[in-house]
């Protein structure tokens, strides 16, 4: 009788473990597709009828939320829209929406490219806040960031035919992150001494010698690996 009460006991026991599992795999579900009211803001807008593209690939890839959190987030499609500065992804149903709440949303990665939201200084003295992506990761995070502009229309003029609204050709700006503080536009190798008091005679040299051009991708990536070794070095010390 005991072991008959302890089997139907353990089934019982069962079930309900199961019943809890798949209970808590249907909340997570409907949680992520609502994004924690990421999902209830409006439809992503359609830019169709302007000309160009404010996206940095139009076509949907399979990507992933970073949570600020250690939440654990689905491949799901996403696409990166410049013009806007937003995160767009596509729902089970097919439907279009604008991420939000970036509150929770520390960036994303599609493929093996990683975009960083974060915190910005936008005209020296402003700030605000957007999406980067992340060209070299450490103490000093390198970041792109790309901008799209929406221009006019412009009406026909003597020997100018008429210009319909448009996006403008994606531009490219570089910044710098040092820790948690905001990122810093860099234009020239003053913006980068200046950042780096403590550094600055070496990085100085190390740019005269490597000729380096900050606003090149490849000569930007090596002059922030070179920051990250000499800051390593110095709190080691």
């Amino acid at each position: 009788m005991k072991k008959y009460l302890s089997l139907v006991l353990f089934v019982i026991m069962g079930f309900s473990a199961v019943a809890q599992t798949n209970s808590t795999f249907t909340r997570t579900a409907d949680d992520f597709w609502r994004m924690e009211k990421l999902e209830d803001g409006s439809f992503a807008k359609n830019h169709t009828s302007i000309a160009g593209s404010p996206y940095l690939n139009k076509a949907f890839q399979q990507g992933k939320l970073i949570s600020k959190y250690n939440l654990t987030f689905p491949v799901i499609p996403l696409r990166y829209n410049i013009y806007t500065d937003n995160v767009e992804y596509k729902s089970p149903k097919n439907q279009i929406f604008a991420l939000k709440g970036h509150e929770k949303i520390a960036g994303f990665t599609i493929d093996d490219t990683t975009f960083l939201f974060s915190t910005y200084l936008k005209n020296k003295d402003k700030l605000s806040s957007g999406y980067f992506q992340v060209l070299v990761s450490g103490k000093t995070t390198g970041l792109l960031k790309y901008t799209i502009y929406l221009l006019q229309a412009q009406p026909e003029r003597p020997y100018s035919p008429a210009k319909p609204e448009r996006f403008s050709q994606k531009t490219l700006s570089f910044y710098l992150k040092v820790g948690d503080n905001p990122a810093v536009s860099i234009s020239r190798a003053k913006d980068v001494l200046k950042l780096f008091p403590k550094q600055k005679s070496q990085l100085n040299k190390y740019i005269k010698q490597e000729d380096i051009h900050v606003q090149k991708p490849a000569d930007f990536i090596k002059l922030v690996n070179y920051i990250n070794s000499l800051t390593a070095s110095t709190s080691n010390k």
